[in-house]
């Protein structure tokens, strides 16, 4: 759902620009919704991975961080 949604606000943006190729109210509407769906995305991919971590032995959860916390380093790059 919130990918589908990230797509959807990112056609409005680029129906915005094709409309008016510059800074525009659309476009600043638009952006904010994009920003909004992808913080949307992230905050559900989250809760999933939390929910993963909930499953796993506790003796497993240290190795699912490590590679958690570098895998959101590396995205930072």
């Amino acid at each position: 759902h919130s990918r589908a949604a990230c797509w959807a606000v990112a056609s409005q943006l680029a129906e915005a620009i094709s409309k008016n190729p510059s800074w525009s109210p659309e476009v600043e509407s638009a952006i904010r919704e994009v920003e909004k769906a992808a913080g949307d995305l992230q905050r559900a991919t989250l809760v999933h991975v939390f929910e993963m971590r909930a499953g796993l032995k506790p003796e497993h959860r240290p190795a699912y961080d490590n590679v958690l916390v570098e895998a959101l380093r590396r995205g930072s790059q």
